[in-house]
């Protein structure tokens, strides 16, 4: 089957219509023209394998690395550059675009660069500008923040924000609140947050969508979405984090 591909999915697969549905084709780049043996998944998407590309796109470019079609995890290097910049952008603005958001301010994008992958815990630097308690799921992860905190004003404490979201009346002993949520995102604890006085929330997300979702949820209760910047740490994959800051309009206390 012969598929012009139009644009690229959020996963990082060519996206082309064939009979009047859309089959997401592995490798392929918007502006290829392909051939592609496509089949349907469990879930009743179209998913194609590229046979041959028949004319390639000038968005396309050779991998650099000789473990790329082996190795999986760099899924999008056969993407040049600018267009994988451009993409990677227009993945965050297209979640919040969904939810009629528009941050007040635009940071510009941090693109990490090769063999430079890395993850920051907000942790220590809050510890340079006051007292900080810490919320985590993960026994482990508190027993470490626990011994880290050694005469420090660093209070860890082991608690499902799923299942059990701090309050009202919790969140409004705060100043600022980081929330770091898993792809899922943080819906129960975004309503809790959305009707509080805290004056800054800081949310860090690995999932547009999610961030999106919750973020609106805050803007409804009463809360600006002050600033935006995306950090590309996971170069050359589909994964992508954000950073929103959000401040409490006048007129809405909590």
């Amino acid at each position: 089957m012969t598929l012009s591909i139009e644009r690229l999915g959020p996963k990082g697969d060519g996206i082309g219509l064939q009979s009047e549905k859309y089959a997401y084709v592995e490798g392929a780049v918007p502006g290829d023209r392909v051939k592609a043996r496509v089949r349907m998944d469990a879930q009743g998407v179209s998913r194609g394998e590229i046979l041959e590309i028949l004319h390639p796109s000038p968005h396309r470019q050779k991998a650099s690395c000789i473990h790329y079609e082996k190795c999986g995890n760099c899924t999008v290097q056969h993407l040049n550059p600018a267009f994988y910049r451009q993409w990677k952008i227009e993945i965050v603005k297209e979640g919040l675009r969904k939810q009629n958001l528009r941050p007040r301010e635009w940071l510009d994008t941090l693109f990490v660069g090769d063999h430079n992958r890395r993850r920051a815990t907000f942790s220590g630097p809050m510890l340079n500008v006051g007292s900080v308690d810490a919320y985590e799921s993960n026994p482990g992860s508190v027993q470490s923040l626990s011994e880290a905190a050694v005469e420090k004003p660093l209070r860890a404490f082991c608690r499902d924000l799923f299942q059990n979201p701090l309050s009202r009346d919790e969140l409004n002993r705060y100043d600022a609140i980081v929330f770091d949520p898993p792809r899922a995102g943080c819906l129960a604890q975004a309503k809790s947050m959305a009707l509080a006085k805290t004056p800054t929330l800081i949310g860090v997300s690995c999932n547009p969508a999610t961030f999106a979702r919750d973020a609106r949820i805050l803007c409804d209760g009463g809360y600006r979405l002050r600033s935006m910047q995306i950090v590309d740490q996971f170069l050359w994959s589909h994964h992508v984090e954000m950073v929103g800051v959000f401040r409490k309009r006048k007129g809405h206390p909590g």
